[in-house]
């Protein structure tokens, strides 16, 4: 899982296993320098899930998914 293609796909399984819809844009960011994911909301309404482009460039699979699944728990919380 390192492409955003490959993110998208895993959060929109993730999210209707859990019952929700994925309705916000999911982009990697190159200046993500300290955070390896953010979730930005406006009010209850999440406008955007973050990756750092680093970490997806070197960190193993295992650690993407666990950011990708504790980026979508602030977002199902």
């Amino acid at each position: 899982m390192r492409t955003i293609q490959e993110i998208r796909e895993f959060c929109n399984q993730v999210a209707a296993e859990h019952g929700f819809t994925i309705n916000f844009p999911i982009e990697v960011n190159g200046r993500l320098t300290r955070t390896i994911g953010r979730v930005t909301s406006r009010g209850n309404e999440v406008v955007l899930m973050e990756f750092s482009k680093r970490h997806l460039e070197i960190a193993t699979e295992e650690s993407i998914k666990e950011t990708v699944l504790h980026e979508l728990a602030h977002v199902f919380v």
